[in-house]
């Protein structure tokens, strides 16, 4: 581990470093021996911590381990925070987050391309099933979301960078991480889905040390993702293509798929979790507390109709500065959420007769309800 780093490495984050350094290590696991120099240069800009198991019982936001031993090559060290992950229910205290989950869906795609068929793959395979059971893709982008709190609703603009969408439920409230959620470019680029990323992508553009990253030569994050995946994901997935006819509203084989996943398991704070599909509609909504303590996770969110609805657990989510647990409970027709702060509920309504209604749990399997 390194021991001393120059201010500019010390500066750089364990984030930046552990998406870097993803990126070399895709291009050493697709035969560019250079770049695995690289990519385990890359993975030592952190401090020990970092590279360490994440402590369950505080807040997981800041940890970007599985990125930071993808990038070192240390796939039994990947193996081990896979364990730990699936042990406090498939999710650290970011359950379910589109940020927090595109580093840990890219560390698994990589030691699954690196070793075959393993423990990152079996991981990889599964949380696909439950990426793609709870997204839809469009062929319109909405131009706006809405928050719903109280009395108030307010509007946000989307920046979504593709036509994939996620709804933000478990998502910390903050403007950045809802409207970017980090997931779907890759999610999209593994199931085959047309992809209309903003922006290009030079490959030229990629540091080599940190100072070229601190002078502003680097692409976002999505697109990190996005071209790693391209460079070692050089054979189809057998079973990926039913999961792109239900991402394009054909719902198919949702028994089977929750069969596949009879293993897992929701973070114990969380009672039931709950997807809904509608053609090209889809629910998410989880009752019990929040699983993050930095900020309250959205307890719901929907897209219907073209457009993202919220149900946020801040009036003002750009200037979010709250961190007790918001409780929500899945009514018939509704989600009704609140939080210490607020006597009044919120409520969110569920889509109108849909096609499907999935359940997870913390102590059984899925099923179809």
């Amino acid at each position: 581990m390194t021991t001393s780093l120059s201010e500019t490495e010390r500066n750089l984050g364990a984030r930046v470093a552990g998406d870097v350094g993803m990126w070399y290590r895709a291009k050493a696991i697709a035969g560019d021996d250079a770049a695995a120099n690289l990519a385990a240069e890359w993975s030592h800009y952190c401090r020990p911590q970092d590279y360490a198991l994440p402590d369950l019982m505080v807040d997981g936001s800041g940890n970007f381990c599985p990125g930071l031993r993808a990038a070192r090559g240390d796939w039994s060290g990947l193996e081990q925070f896979f364990d730990l992950y699936k042990s406090y229910g498939w999710g650290l205290r970011e359950f379910n987050s589109p940020l927090y989950t595109g580093r840990v869906y890219m560390a698994a795609a990589l030691g699954a391309w690196a070793r075959g068929f393993n423990p990152e793959w079996d991981f990889f395979r599964k949380w696909t099933i439950f990426l793609a059971l709870q997204s839809v893709f469009v062929s319109r982008k909405p131009k706006e979301m809405s928050f719903v709190w109280g009395d108030e609703k307010t509007t946000l603009p989307v920046r979504q960078l593709s036509g994939l969408y996620l709804p933000p439920t478990g998502m910390r409230a903050n403007v950045a991480s809802i409207a970017d959620p980090m997931v779907c470019p890759l999610l999209s680029e593994v199931l085959g889905v047309p992809y209309r990323i903003n922006g290009t992508w030079d490959e030229a553009t990629a540091p080599v040390t940190p100072q070229d990253y601190e002078a502003g030569r680097t692409t976002r994050s999505p697109h990190w993702y996005f071209h790693a995946y391209k460079l070692i994901a050089n054979t189809p997935l057998p079973w990926t293509y039913s999961l792109r006819r239900m991402l394009l509203s054909r719902i198919a084989n949702v028994q089977v798929y929750l069969e596949d996943l009879a293993d897992f398991r929701l973070p114990k704070p969380i009672g039931r979790f709950i997807i809904e599909r509608k053609g090209d509609d889809v629910l998410t909504a989880w009752e019990g507390h929040s699983t993050s303590v930095q900020k309250c996770a959205i307890p719901a969110a929907k897209f219907e109709g073209g457009k993202i609805s919220v149900l946020a657990p801040a009036t003002n989510v750009g200037h979010l500065k709250v961190s007790q647990p918001v409780i929500s409970t899945i009514g018939e027709n509704q989600i009704i959420a609140w939080t210490s702060r607020s006597p009044d509920p919120v409520f969110l309504r569920r889509l109108e007769k849909p096609d499907v209604v999935m359940a997870f749990y913390p102590d059984r399997a899925p099923e179809v309800l």
